[in-house]
């Protein structure tokens, strides 16, 4: 298995050009938003289901974070890394195996996560993304055939758990 074919693109969250200037520091700073995110928001659900998932970091250290997962009596983790291909590399493991793995690239306002071995185009949308503000996570159970053990055919969307956040 191995990156998707081409250039995985980075738009510059920081400084809002449409091209990061300084990949490598883009990636990192990807990289870590991840963990910060699961920090502020443990709680998500798995839509259409209902099921809890709850967030926890295990790990962040520079080009690298693991977050902790566990939802329905199951619990495993998804590492981030910056991967050799330029694309950003996550792994979804249960049990001490994998089950999952995406590359993501950071398009403008939105993150695209692609399959290993895939062949992206400009003219379709790739089978997984995250939202901008990286409260919801949307993937293809064509692109990952695992998750139809879970959700069926279609789609499978974790987002932010809105019923747990406090009003300020």
């Amino acid at each position: 298995m191995s990156a998707p074919a081409g250039k995985a693109w980075f738009g510059d969250a920081i400084g809002g050009r449409d091209e990061a200037e300084d990949v490598p520091a883009e990636r990192r700073f990807i990289i870590e938003h991840f963990a910060r995110q699961a920090k502020l928001f443990p709680d998500w659900v798995l839509e259409d289901t209902g099921i809890d998932v709850r967030l926890t970091v295990l790990e962040e250290v520079p080009d690298r974070s693991v977050i902790g997962w566990a939802a329905a009596g199951h619990e495993g983790t998804i590492s981030f890394t910056a991967d050799p291909s330029g694309w950003i590399l996550a792994v979804a493991e249960t049990g001490g195996r994998e089950f999952g793995r995406g590359y993501i690239s950071h398009i403008y306002e939105w993150y695209e996560i692609y399959p290993p071995d895939a062949v992206p185009s400009n003219d379709e949308d790739s089978p997984g993304h995250f939202g901008k503000r990286l409260n919801w996570v949307g993937l293809s159970t064509a692109a990952w055939p695992i998750l139809k053990t879970i959700v069926g055919d279609g789609g499978f969307t974790v987002s932010v758990d809105e019923s747990k956040l406090r009003p300020r």
